[in-house]
């Protein structure tokens, strides 16, 4: 993280996350085992104090997904999920007239799991 505000004092948040991705996979039997790949974009805000003034700045940031996961059928109607995901962003510049930080938010870790029932 770099700042260029040096009595800065402020919190980063990331306000969402939201993924296009690929899969493919192997099938065996009712389980199917896959990898996962695309583009990844968030919102961050940073909120705090920089040089007295009080600031709020937003930015979108964009980068990269990649996971794992393997989905079970265990009826025509029911099916479990696991899924890893590792989520990379790129450096981003949150500023305003007055302000300007660099953040590097880094690597987003998300292990997943889900219960399906599809009609």
């Amino acid at each position: 993280m770099g700042n260029t505000e040096p009595t800065a004092d402020f919190r980063f948040n990331m306000n969402y996350i939201a993924t296009v991705r690929g899969r493919a996979g192997w099938a065996m039997d009712n389980t199917l085992f896959y990898l996962t790949a695309g583009g990844a974009y968030a919102q961050g805000e940073i909120n705090g104090i920089v040089s007295a003034t009080p600031r709020h700045l937003k930015a979108d940031q964009f980068g990269w997904v990649v996971g794992a996961g393997m989905e079970h059928a265990v009826s025509d109607h029911f099916r479990l999920r696991m899924e890893y995901l590792y989520t990379q962003f790129a450096n981003t510049k949150y500023q305003d007239a007055c302000c300007n930080v660099d953040w590097n938010w880094g690597g987003e870790h998300e292990v997943k799991a889900a219960a399906i029932w599809a009609f």
